[in-house]
């Protein structure tokens, strides 16, 4: 064989030879890139899937702490309206007494205009709505003068707790006990 065909032989063979450490080369980077973009992408995911289920937790931390906040508020808005409603009775209690001792006042207020023209008025036997004539005595005075009887002389109706001193003093002169 001719040199150059030689040469010509040998150069192709180290070409071709070349040529294959090229392609293993560039298949090895090829396969490295791969396996690197894989583990980018799963470490992606993973960091993904990890975010997400950390953001899963911190939304059902909150709305367990909601809730619990949403029971505390009931709880409390439970305990509080007993309370309110108490309130609101003796209010309205406290109401009635003061228009009950207003009216009473009026009707004492109009009674003075009358002094002397009125017999007094037995303790034992008024009904509720003679003692109402009396000044400062209404319907709950009245009432409480009715469940003390008998008495054995007017002042009795302070002892037994039926009037106070100062009521019993503003009728002292217009009442008897027979």
């Amino acid at each position: 064989m001719p040199i150059d065909l030689i040469q010509s032989n040998e150069t192709q063979s180290d070409h071709a030879f070349a040529e294959g450490q090229t392609m293993k080369i560039r298949r090895e980077y090829l396969a490295l890139a791969l396996c690197g973009g894989v583990a980018i992408g799963e470490a992606s995911c993973n960091s993904s899937s990890s975010s997400q289920q950390t953001a899963k937790q911190e939304t059902e931390a909150a709305r367990e702490r909601a809730k619990k906040v949403g029971d505390e508020v009931s709880e409390a808005v439970k305990n509080v309206k007993p309370e309110l409603n108490k309130a609101g009775e003796k209010l309205g209690h406290a109401a009635r007494t003061v228009a009950d001792d207003a009216e009473a006042a009026a009707r004492g207020v109009q009674q003075g205009w009358d002094d002397g023209q009125h017999p007094p008025v037995d303790l034992n036997t008024a009904s509720q709505k003679d003692l109402t004539t009396l000044p400062g005595i209404g319907p709950r005075e009245a009432q409480r003068i009715i469940a003390s009887r008998p008495y054995k002389e007017p002042l009795d109706a302070v002892r037994r707790g039926a009037l106070t001193e100062t009521e019993y003093k503003a009728i002292q002169d217009r009442v008897t006990t027979k």
